[in-house]
């Protein structure tokens, strides 16, 4: 019932890829060859390489194989990501949702924040070995947090006016998180010279970071 991938994989080094995957099928009942030549295909692996002769991408895609190649109705993935190359990372993650599709359930863990816009639909914070918080990602995005960029010669006198955290990006431009009525803010903007001003969604690291401080 369920797939498990650990975020660093360890196999049997004297089998071949071939001979690992036969191992892993035999401890299940059902015909698993159909999705087992899906995935190696899918992922683009080698099976008549050693496991000892893999590269770390590709022994995580072993990994992968692994994991989903029996059809468990559970995935609990750690950093599954790591060693992935860019193009397939994005074929990774579009095979978890095709799972997510046909109703797998996915528990991941991942420091690649972005990865859980991606995939997750729930997302928990930890800080300290403790759970802080546990939303929905779309709701986590639709937080009063903003982020508010500012180019103006009265910089000084408007981080004064504010009281609030700033973070220089530059000769004239700050750039600070704000959670509260942005209205009240334009309001007290309108006493300086404002060469530019940009209201931001936070990135999903942000959203981290304003939780975990």
């Amino acid at each position: 019932m369920i797939g498990y991938l650990p975020s660093e994989v360890f196999l049997y080094e004297d089998m071949s890829v071939k001979q690992m995957l036969d191992y892993h099928a035999s401890f299940f009942k059902e015909d698993l060859s159909e999705r087992r030549k899906e995935l190696v295909k899918l992922l683009n692996v080698d099976e008549k390489k050693k496991i000892e002769d893999l590269s770390l991408g590709n022994l995580k895609k072993v990994g992968i194989i692994l994991a989903l190649m029996h059809n468990p109705k559970l995935l609990i993935l750690d950093e599954p990501s790591s060693g992935l190359d860019p193009i397939m990372q994005q074929t990774f993650y579009e095979l978890l949702l095709q799972e997510k599709a046909k109703g797998t359930t996915i528990i991941y863990s991942t420091h690649i924040l972005s990865e859980v816009s991606k995939i997750c639909d729930r997302v928990g914070i930890i800080k300290d070995s403790h759970l802080v918080k546990i939303e929905d990602v779309d709701s986590l995005n639709n937080n009063r947090l903003t982020f508010i960029k500012i180019t103006s010669a009265d910089n000084e006198k408007i981080k004064e006016a504010l009281d609030l955290e700033t973070y220089e990006l530059g000769k004239n431009t700050i750039r600070f998180k704000y959670d509260k009525d942005v209205n009240s803010l334009l309001r007290v903007l309108t006493n300086f010279n404002i060469d530019r001003i940009l209201i931001e969604e936070p990135t999903i690291e942000e959203i981290f970071m304003h939780y975990y401080r």
